[in-house]
């Protein structure tokens, strides 16, 4: 059973980046335990307050991983292809019973961390050397206090019943009974599990394709599996790029740049280019005088964010601005590139920077004082997706 065709819904963006993260960097064959997606948690939600649990437990590193055994492994369980250890995969269910249970729904990342060291035999909680009871009982409140800002009176007895409920495959999930009455049809299930071993094909063909190691590997995949190259590969691909993205994940996004740009090139040489189902548009920054800007503006009580871009390749800037308790504002800024592209040509550097100060200015000749960050280069903020509507300068 693919964990990931059934709960990938149920799981908010930060955690599901994480389970995805660790799958793609599993070897292959070798299951994917709790350690693993718990340090995957540390890497795509590195904005939470961990320090908090490294001052009482000591900070986990990649060291670790195969050091610390799951108790029970792998028994057929997948996530997007690649295999889970037995006590993973339950961890996975309970933090889907323990959000669904709490209304915390989607699961969010802090959730899937408290039930990856839900109970003191995970090799995520030997790792952090959280197996006496004592010890346990501290890791789980500091989890819940410092990753979800739950505040369950008694969390080892809930998420006793979380795992208990997790550890039949087949048990409650919480649907609607409506839902599970015709989930339990013969030719729906018929249909889902020949759509989920389709998918988890996929996906397990894409992952060895993620982990190729040379051009001519990559080459060779591409010839024996064809499906590679269809819409719905890279429709996960931009996916899993826009993720990175967002987490601000450099690596990663170089990575899948260059797996997607292989695709896109192979894809052209052969011929067999993907159907237009949304209008064409351009990869790598325009000319400098075929930019086309537009400009977008969201505004709350204190906070204001301002964002330029070019209508056709997406390189622009983006301006946050907040108001700070002592009445100055709190300025931080953004010069994204454009669609495909890592670099930002010199000139579009230099123009939203000067453009940014010379609005700063502005404010400062109001009398309004204004701390501004150093601008950040070459990455799209969060508050970016908020700029729904660009309307054009011209």
């Amino acid at each position: 059973m693919d964990l990931g065709s059934q709960f990938r819904s149920a799981f908010g963006g930060r955690a599901l980046a994480a389970l995805d993260r660790a799958a793609a960097l599993s070897a292959p064959g070798r299951a994917v335990d709790t350690l693993d997606v718990f340090l995957a948690l540390m890497v795509v939600d590195a904005a939470a307050a961990w320090n908090r649990i490294w001052l009482e437990f000591g900070e986990l590193n990649a060291s670790a991983v195969g050091r610390y055994p799951d108790p029970r492994p792998e028994a057929g369980e997948r996530w997007n292809g690649q295999p889970v250890t037995a006590t993973c995969g339950q961890a996975i269910r309970a933090a889907v019973l323990l959000a669904d249970g709490s209304d915390l729904m989607p699961a969010s990342a802090g959730v899937l961390a408290l039930c990856l060291v839900g109970e003191p035999t995970t090799a995520a909680s030997r790792a952090l050397a959280a197996t006496s009871e004592e010890a346990h009982c501290v890791l789980l409140e500091l989890v819940q206090e410092a990753l979800v800002g739950g505040s369950w009176r008694d969390i080892s007895s809930v998420l006793k019943q979380c795992f208990d409920r997790a550890a039949d495959p087949g048990g409650p999930t919480g649907e609607d009974p409506d839902v599970q009455r015709f989930m339990k049809d013969p030719d729906v299930q018929r249909f889902v599990e020949d759509m989920a071993d389709q998918m988890e094909a996929l996906v397990g063909i894409l992952n060895q394709f993620l982990r190729a190691g040379s051009p001519a590997e990559s080459g060779q995949l591409l010839e024996q599996h064809p499906e590679l190259l269809g819409l719905q590969v890279d429709k996960i691909l931009a996916k899993s790029l826009k993720d990175a993205e967002e987490m601000r994940d450099e690596p990663g996004v170089r990575w899948l740049r260059e797996r997607r740009g292989f695709l896109d090139n192979y894809r052209r040489l052969t011929g067999q280019t993907l159907p237009a189902a949304t209008p064409v548009q351009r990869y790598g920054e325009c000319p400098p005088d075929d930019h086309v800007m537009a400009h977008s503006i969201v505004e709350e009580p204190g906070y204001m964010s301002t964002a330029i871009r070019c209508e056709q390749c997406h390189v622009g800037y983006l301006v946050d601005l907040r108001a700070a308790e002592d009445g100055e504002m709190e300025a931080e800024y953004f010069v994204f590139p454009a669609d495909g592209c890592d670099a930002i040509s010199r000139e579009i550097i230099m123009w939203a920077v000067a453009t940014c100060e010379e609005s700063f200015g502005v404010l400062e000749r109001q009398g309004i004082s204004v701390r501004r960050s150093t601008p950040v280069i070459g990455w799209r903020p969060e508050s970016l997706r908020r700029h729904t509507r660009f309307i054009g300068d011209s």
